[in-house]
C-alpha cells in the first residue's frame, strides 16, 4: 500500500499541471494590460443621467490698438470676433497670450494659479545712533577683568559717535506683506435649469514684478518692490459651447516690462461646456 501511494501522488500532480498548461484553469486578468475594448474610445457615449461638470476655458489675445478698435466697430458677435482673432493669430498680426482650462461642478468655486510669492517689507524702524558709549581699558595679565571707563574726561579724544558706523543700527523692517506675482483665475459657474446657459462669476488677476526701488538715504535706505497688475472682475451669462468676450485687460500704457503695451489691447474670452461621465 505504501508503494501505490508514492506512485499515485506524482501522477496527480502531473495531470493538474497539464490541465493548467492547456488553459482549463483560468488565470486572473493582468490589470496592467489594456483590453481591446478599452482601446476603442469611439464607442463611448455620454451618460446624460450622470452628474454634470463644467469645463471653463479662458483665452487672452492681444492685437494692435487700431485693429482692435476697428474690429469692435464692425458690430460683430462675440463668436465672430473670436473667429477673426484666431485668423489673425494664424497670420501673425495677433498673439494668443494665455490659455487656461478649469473644470468644476455647478455652483462651486474653482481657482487656477500660476504664481510666485513675493514677500516684502511695508514698515521700517528708522536707523538709530547709541546715546551713550563706554570704553573698556585692557589690564595686565593676572589682574582683574577690563572695567568700563566712567570718567567722561578720559573720552575727550574719542571719535564722535556719528563716525562710529559699526555702532549705528540701520533701518530695520518691522512689518511684511505677501503678494502673488503671476496669474490667478477664480470662477464660480452655475448651470441654468434649461442647461443651455451658465451663469458665471469671473475674476482675473495678473501681476508682474517690475523693479526693486530704493527710498531714503544712507543708513535709512529702504527697498520696496514695484508691481504692474491687470484685473478683470465680472459676472456674465454664457451660452454653452459658445465663446464670449468677458472684457479687455490692457496693460498699463507706461509699462516697464512691455513698453509696446500702449499700442496693444488684450481681449479675454471665456467658453463654457458641460461634460458628462462616459460609459460603453
Amino acid at each position: 500500500m505504501k508503494l501505490k501511494t508514492i506512485v499515485i501522488q506524482p501522477l496527480l500532480i502531473a495531470v493538474c499541471s497539464i490541465a493548467v498548461l492547456h488553459g482549463q484553469t483560468p488565470r486572473p486578468a493582468d490589470p496592467y494590460v489594456k483590453r481591446a475594448a478599452d482601446k476603442d474610445l469611439s464607442a463611448l457615449k455620454p451618460d446624460l443621467k450622470a452628474p454634470k461638470q463644467i469645463s471653463f476655458c479662458c483665452e487672452e489675445f492681444s492685437l494692435p490698438l487700431a485693429m482692435a478698435a476697428k474690429l469692435h466697430r464692425e458690430g460683430l458677435t462675440d463668436a465672430e470676433i473670436y473667429q477673426r482673432l484666431i485668423a489673425e493669430v494664424d497670420k501673425g498680426t495677433a498673439i494668443q497670450e494665455s490659455f487656461t482650462v478649469i473644470r468644476t461642478r455647478s455652483g462651486e468655486k474653482a481657482t487656477s494659479r500660476a504664481i510666485s510669492e513675493m514677500i516684502y517689507p511695508t514698515e521700517f524702524e528708522p536707523a538709530k545712533v547709541p546715546e551713550t558709549l563706554s570704553v573698556a581699558t585692557s589690564q595686565p595679565t593676572g589682574k582683574k577683568a577690563p572695567q568700563a571707563v566712567t570718567d567722561a574726561s578720559k573720552l575727550a579724544h574719542a571719535p564722535p559717535i556719528t563716525l562710529s558706523g559699526g555702532l549705528i543700527t540701520r533701518a530695520t523692517p518691522t512689518a511684511f506683506e505677501t503678494r502673488n506675482t503671476g496669474t490667478t483665475i477664480e470662477i464660480m459657474p452655475t448651470i441654468s435649469d434649461s442647461g443651455k446657459f451658465i451663469d458665471i462669476r469671473f475674476n482675473l488677476d495678473s501681476t508682474e514684478l517690475v523693479d526693486i526701488r530704493s527710498w531714503g538715504q544712507g543708513v535709512n535706505t529702504c527697498q520696496q518692490p514695484e508691481f504692474e497688475a491687470r484685473y478683470l472682475n465680472s459676472g456674465a451669462v454664457l451660452t454653452v459651447d459658445r465663446p464670449h468676450l468677458i472684457g479687455t485687460v490692457n496693460r498699463t500704457p507706461f509699462s516697464k516690462v512691455h513698453p509696446e503695451s500702449a499700442t496693444r489691447v488684450w481681449f479675454a474670452f471665456a467658453t463654457c461646456s458641460i461634460k458628462y461621465a462616459l460609459y460603453k
